[in-house]
């Protein structure tokens, strides 16, 4: 677009005393520049529908509100003669993207998806603010009994199988009440929640019953 505009002078040109004038075709590069976003906007909504868990959705769901400051800027432009706000915006969108995915790949588990052991001492700090009163902090520590005897019986990729889905079961479980999981190493996992004062924390039945639900269901042999 740019290259043809370079030639034509359809969409902006330069006169000879240098000054910037916009073309008659000036709105045509406007409605690309939102087409684009508006696409990838499409693209993240179908993408989100289509992730497994939580933690993926909410992934995608950050990374689709680094478009809102570009087009922002990109309305300011279009009203406004003489200002380029565009290619700063995007700059700086990509770059709180970029961070967001390597902040992601620092704080967690390349296995199971799950927070790893770095993210711990952050999430403990913040949680710890929220109480007082009548509020406390719970921490539970769970493991796969007999891991290591399933490694060695049927192999790597079943134990890594297992654990994917130990995960899950743990986020479906913790996550409608906002509870923390991070995965502290081997088959070992840690979450950290907090309640109320009185407020039964049923975190334990929880996670027995989902448990026995997919060891009852479960036609794969991956039996937890």
């Amino acid at each position: 677009v740019f290259a043809a505009n370079a030639f034509s002078g359809w969409s902006f040109y330069f006169t000879p005393g240098n000054v910037y004038v916009r073309g008659p075709a000036f709105l045509v590069l406007p409605f690309l520049m939102v087409a684009y976003p508006v696409w990838i906007a499409v693209l993240t909504v179908c993408r989100v529908r289509a992730c497994k868990t939580e933690t993926e959705r909410d992934e995608v769901r950050k990374l689709s509100l680094y478009m809102i400051a570009p087009l922002v800027c990109l309305v300011l432009q279009v009203a406004t003669h003489g200002i380029q706000l565009v290619w700063i915006a995007s700059v700086i969108s990509f770059a709180m993207i970029y961070i967001n995915i390597q902040n992601r790949q620092i704080y967690t588990d390349e296995l199971t998806g799950v927070s790893n052991r770095r993210q711990i001492a952050r999430v403990f700090s913040r949680m710890a603010e929220t109480l007082g009163g009548a509020r406390r902090m719970y921490a539970v520590m769970i493991d796969a009994d007999d891991f290591k005897h399933m490694n060695d019986s049927y192999g790597h990729a079943h134990g890594d199988a297992l654990l994917i889905r130990a995960a899950r079961i743990l986020e479906d479980v913790c996550t409608p009440s906002g509870d923390f999981i991070a995965r502290m190493g081997g088959d070992e996992f840690l979450i950290l929640a907090t309640r109320e004062r009185g407020e039964q924390l049923g975190l334990l039945e929880a996670i027995r019953n989902a448990v026995s639900i997919h060891n009852r269901t479960a036609g794969n042999g991956y039996v937890i």
